[in-house]
């Protein structure tokens, strides 16, 4: 069981699901507070966000699986979305 858990395929599958609950808790705030501020036609934009949250984290997944440094691009796309998110969640508290 030891030998199974530092397998170089389960490692890796650890550090994606680790990256994705801290990725995961920013995003569920960021949305909370795009929700908590917005009207009701613009509820939308936490829906693809949440769509684009999915794609992004599969993409980090898979491209961490076939080389490390292929995981770049989803948890770029990851981290600007949550940036975007927390910018947009402040712009509709500012207005």
């Amino acid at each position: 069981m030891a030998r199974l858990l530092k397998s170089p395929p389960v490692a890796i599958n650890g550090r994606v699901v680790d990256n994705t609950v801290q990725q995961y808790l920013l995003f569920g705030v960021a949305s909370l507070a795009v929700a908590a501020g917005a009207r009701g036609d613009q509820l939308g934009v936490v829906a693809a966000a949440a769509v684009t949250f999915v794609v992004a984290r599969l993409a980090f997944w898979i491209g961490y699986r076939i080389k490390p440094a292929y995981r770049a691009a989803g948890f770029a796309s990851t981290f600007y979305l949550n940036l975007v998110m927390f910018g947009y969640a402040l712009w509709v508290a500012w207005r």
